[in-house]
């Protein structure tokens, strides 16, 4: 799993080595996929998850750097779209029970 890793945002020319500041790989105990997520220093995101039966199913979600919880919360509305909570928490490193409060304050 430690070459997969070093690799996995390897094909991706906005993800740039030098510019990493922490890179983490984990899983969703829900799906088992594999989330891969990296940082950079300017603060985006990227973040590929990969299908547990080995098909190559990657996504590439990129989060702007925010510096206050309205940004937050705006980026928590704008993926509430296409993904659950489970998912939007393990993306932002926040707990689901804050995007579950942030999407019912925004209704």
């Amino acid at each position: 799993m430690s070459n997969e890793l070093m690799t996995i945002f390897s094909n991706e020319p906005k993800v740039l080595n030098e510019d990493l500041v922490s890179l983490k790989i984990g899983y969703k105990k829900r799906t088992g996929e594999k989330i891969a997520k990296a940082v950079t220093a300017d603060g985006r995101t990227f973040i590929k998850s990969l299908s547990p039966s080995g098909v190559t199913e990657e996504s590439l979600v990129t989060i702007p750097n925010y510096s206050s919880k309205e940004e937050r919360n705006k980026i928590i509305q704008d993926l509430s779209n296409k993904y659950v909570q489970d998912d939007i928490a393990d993306m932002l490193d926040i707990s689901q029970g804050t995007v579950c409060n942030v999407l019912k304050s925004m209704k």
